[in-house]
């Protein structure tokens, strides 16, 4: 049986609908791309609802201030000798800071949130 076959017979009408509230998710950044494509396997494999795949795979993004503040926090002070050796490549700071909290998170934060938290973070710190 082509492989073409056996994924049309698996879309079914309630797996279609599942498929849109994950597209809905994507666009209002509850997951992220790669956590989409990992929800979408759920989905179409385990016969998982939307809701279960985010839930019982952890895949919701960490859209949290305080959670965001405190791996922030944590990283800066982890990493408090390269922030010193590239405070005057502030791009390249910030994404290395980024790559960080983005392992530590487990790659669930939400990256523009983590980059507005930590440019305030930054020019506080070299205002001192």
């Amino acid at each position: 049986m082509p492989l073409g076959s056996s994924l049309e017979s698996a879309m079914t009408q309630a797996t279609l609908n599942e498929l849109a509230k994950m597209h809905q998710g994507l666009l209002t950044k509850e997951i992220n791309s790669r956590q989409a494509k990992e929800v979408a396997q759920e989905i179409i494999i385990k016969k998982l609802t939307y809701d279960q795949a985010v839930t019982k795979g952890g895949h919701q993004q960490i859209t949290e201030a305080s959670e965001i503040s405190d791996f922030v926090d944590e990283v800066i002070q982890q990493y408090t000798t390269e922030i010193q050796k590239m405070k005057d490549n502030r791009s390249r700071l910030v994404s290395f800071l980024i790559g960080k909290i983005m392992v530590l998170s487990k790659g669930q934060a939400n990256p523009q949130l983590l980059a507005k938290e930590i440019n305030l973070r930054l020019d506080l710190l070299f205002l001192k």
